[in-house]
């Protein structure tokens, strides 16, 4: 065993972490490259009503969080479940998994940014 294997408490350190305490101790810092996380870009199906589709036009934007499902058939049966009737296609560059909301159909996710373009996949009339 070496000297530099005993931490600066006496401890004996295998792990070889006692050269780290102490390179630290003497004014050196561990400079690491942290990569950041990759974010997931994907097509979502978002389920809603033609009366908030005249709210997003109004805006120009649907407001974050904006949920949605993988398939065009998951938004389907949520929204026959919900009672929505437009179904919008929505491009999300920062989407994470939902816990819930699952069904037969698909996966749902969220998006963490507002979404500013969108195209309409189903409606009784053109939303």
């Amino acid at each position: 065993m070496k000297a530099d294997d005993v931490s600066p408490d006496g401890h004996h350190d295998s792990g070889g972490t006692a050269g780290l305490a102490a390179a630290a101790v003497a004014g050196q810092v561990d400079r690491r490259v942290r990569h950041p996380v990759p974010k997931r870009e994907m097509v979502l199906y978002h389920a809603t009503t033609p009366k908030k589709v005249h709210h997003y036009h109004a805006s120009g934007r649907i407001i974050a969080p904006v949920r949605g499902f993988t398939t065009l058939q998951a938004a389907m049966a949520w929204a026959c479940k919900t009672g929505r009737s437009v179904v919008l296609a929505v491009q999300g560059e920062d989407c994470h998994k939902l816990p819930d909301h699952h069904n037969a159909f698909g996966e749902a996710w969220w998006i963490d940014h507002d979404v500013s373009a969108w195209k309409c996949v189903f409606s009784p009339k053109d939303a």
